[in-house]
Parts: structure tokens; sequence; C-alpha cells
């Protein structure tokens, strides 16, 4: 029987070797997101029988109503662009980036529940009604925005990153400041996996950084903005478990938080 933590030795074996293969096979991006995310992401969920379902319910919902939205932001002011070979929504936005988006809620928030919150049962909280209510009104008025305006929807991607990410976390923390202690094992891990994910997609030419960012550099002669570590690789996986425990678990409201929302 493998020991609590063995598995994230198994699981650093087995990136390893899949690293190794996509720089020796050089496969398309479809297929290295299938091989780096998409096996490990479906067996740790899988571990997870007393919670695996919520998971997937707001992995689901905000790959249908969130991740296409900021895609087409995002697209919209060429703030990244991949090598896809699938159809594009809208004619932009890549359907391989939806199905790392999905991969990247399913991995963050199985690890977790894997390494901290402890696969405990619990009844799915009301509040996450109000998450559809709020991706719902999201998703309409970027679509309505991109037919009126293109340019209003339109931002670099540290613009999308305050608005998505940052201005969420606050609010979070806020209301339970040990959040970032309690998300900090999981963070640096997915932040691991994607920084070395990265640096071989770049190499590859899976993707690329064709925008205006606020701290680019250059690696191997490709750009590399320090925005993607600040927002996706150190914030977005906090903001990701604070809006699993407030809308999913239907915890987070401290007294603090009460107090003013009362």
């Amino acid at each position: 029987m493998i020991k609590k933590t063995g598995w994230l030795w198994c699981l650093a074996a087995y990136l390893i070797i899949i690293w190794l293969f996509l720089l020796l096979a050089q496969p398309n991006y479809l297929t290295s997101i299938i091989l780096v995310l998409g096996a490990p992401t479906i067996l740790i969920w899988w571990s997870l029988p007393q919670t695996r379902w919520r998971i997937l319910l707001l992995a689901s919902a905000s790959l249908l109503l969130f991740a296409p939205p900021v895609e087409l932001m995002a697209r919209l002011a060429n703030a990244w662009d991949v090598a896809s070979v699938l159809p594009r929504l809208w004619g932009t936005a890549p359907l391989e980036n939806l199905l790392f988006a999905w991969f990247n809620f399913l991995l963050g928030l199985s690890l977790y529940e894997k390494l901290t919150a402890g696969d405990q049962p619990g009844r799915l909280s009301r509040r996450f009604y109000y998450l559809l209510a709020l991706y719902a009104i999201f998703f309409a008025s970027v679509l309505i925005f991109y037919k009126i305006n293109p340019a209003i929807i339109t931002m670099d991607y540290y613009r999308v990153g305050i608005l998505l990410v940052l201005i969420p976390l606050a609010i979070f923390i806020w209301c339970w400041p040990s959040l970032i202690k309690q998300a900090a094992a999981t963070t640096l891990i997915l932040a691991l996996i994607f920084f070395i994910y990265e640096i071989i997609a770049l190499r590859l030419g899976y993707w690329w950084w064709p925008g205006n960012y606020l701290w680019p550099i250059t690696i191997g002669g490709k750009t590399f903005p320090l925005d993607d570590i600040v927002f996706w690789y150190l914030l977005s996986t906090p903001t990701l478990i604070g809006g699993y425990e407030f809308f999913v678990k239907g915890r987070l409201l401290q007294l603090s938080c009460k107090q003013t929302l009362k």
C-alpha cells in the first residue's frame, strides 16, 4: 500500500517521464495536454469518492460558463495563442485551451482535497447556484459586448488577471485570512508542474505570448511574461480554492465577514 504522500512521488515520476517523452517525440499541443494533465488529473480526482462530484460540478461549470469568455477576451487582446488543431470558438478561442482549463480546475481542486481538506463528505451549498448566476451574467455580458463592440472587452493579460483573479482573491482572503496558508501546498505543486510544462511548451511551440505585459522577459529567444507567474501560478489557485470553499462547500464566512454582510 502506498503511503500517504507516496502518490506525490508517483506523480513526479510520471511527469518526468512524460516531459522527456514530449521533448523527444514532440507530439502536438492537444496530445501534450492529455498526457501531462489529463491522466494524472483523472486518477487523483477519482481517488476522492466523497468530494469528486462537487469538484466535477465546479470544474464543469467553470469550463462551460467561465473559460470561454475569458479565452475570447484574451484572444481579442492577443494575450496568448496556441498551436491548435481543433476548431476555434467564435473563430478565435482555441478548444484545446478549454480542455487545458478543465483539467486545471479539476487538478487544482483534487490536489487541494487530497493534500489539505481531506476528502470530507458534505452537501452542495446553495451558494453554488449564485455562482452559476454570476457565471451566466459574465458569459452573456461578454458575448453581448463582443457583438456590439469587441474593443469593450479587449483586455491585456494583466487586466484580465486583476479583474478575474486579484479582486476575487482579495475578497476571499478578507473573509478567510488563512486562505493563502491553506492553499500553499497545492499552489506550489501546481506552479512547479505548470512552470516546467511552460518551458517545454515554449521550446516546442505549443503556445506563445504575442501581447502586451507588465513584466515580459526572454527565455531561449521566446517571450515569457512574469505576469503569468503572478496571476496564474501564484494567485489563480488560491482564488479557485476560495471559490470552491465559499460557493461549493458553503464555508469561509468568518465573523469579520459576517458582520459586514449583515
